[in-house]
C-alpha cells in the first residue's frame, strides 16, 4: 500500500506542482502543509482544500485512511506492551 505522502508527491509531479505553488493555491503556509502531509499534523480542512484543488476525491480517502491505520497501530502497541 503506497502511503499518503508517496500518493502525493506522485499527484503534485503528475499534475506538474510544488509544494510551494500548491500551498499559495490553497493559501496554507507551506510548513503547514507540509507537516500535514506528512502526518505530523491533522487537518481535514486542509485536506479538503488539497482534494478540491486537485479535483481529486481520493486524496482525503487516503488520509483519512492512513491515520485510522496509525492510530489503531499506536493502540495495538499500548495494549500489548500495556503502556
Amino acid at each position: 500500500m503506497q502511503d499518503f505522502r508517496d500518493y502525493m508527491k506522485e499527484m503534485l509531479k503528475t499534475k506538474g506542482i510544488s509544494i510551494n505553488k500548491l500551498s499559495k493555491e490553497i493559501e496554507v503556509r507551506e510548513t503547514y502543509l507540509r507537516d500535514v502531509i506528512a502526518g505530523r499534523r491533522v487537518s481535514l480542512p486542509v485536506m479538503h482544500k488539497i482534494s478540491k484543488y486537485l479535483q481529486d476525491p481520493h486524496v482525503i480517502y487516503k488520509y483519512v485512511e492512513e491515520y485510522f491505520a496509525r492510530k489503531e497501530n499506536a493502540e495495538n502497541l499500548k495494549r500489548r506492551y500495556k503502556v
